[in-house]
């Protein structure tokens, strides 16, 4: 009995183990990411260790503010309303407005983009907000 209540803690306390995920590339450079092996034709160009994430029963309430927040916003931007800027902290200095700013910036870019972003892309869009946040 000792044995069997040992191994149920073992296993809930035990982190989550990782898993290797390969990224396989085709001759015309599609990129595929799979836990088993690269299908035929394609060549492994890396491979990561990937674990789980961890539960955060915050997280789903953050994300559906976030997404109400900026609902709202394009139901005002699409009523030709002015739309105000994130809740600010602190200091209402130029620097702080153009970090504001390109950080909104960003954050539209990507979601244009969707799954579509590049490395190229995430590159420029937080070099422009390292630059206005200096």
């Amino acid at each position: 009995m000792r044995g069997c209540l040992a191994i149920v803690l073992a296993a809930l306390v035990w982190p989550a183990s990782a898993q290797t995920v390969q990224k396989c590339v085709d001759a015309k450079g599609h990129v595929t990411l799979t836990s088993g092996r690269c299908p035929a034709g394609q060549r492994q160009e890396a491979s990561y260790e990937a674990t789980p994430e961890r539960h955060d029963p915050g997280k789903a309430r953050r994300l559906a503010e976030l997404e109400q927040w900026k609902r709202a916003q394009d139901a005002r931007r699409n009523q030709g309303a002015p739309v105000p800027h994130a809740p600010r902290t602190g200091t209402s200095s130029t620097r702080h407005s153009r970090c504001e700013a390109a950080k909104q910036y960003r954050d539209r870019e990507l979601a244009t983009l969707g799954l579509k972003r590049t490395h190229a892309d995430l590159r420029r869009l937080g070099d422009h907000v390292y630059r206005q946040c200096q």
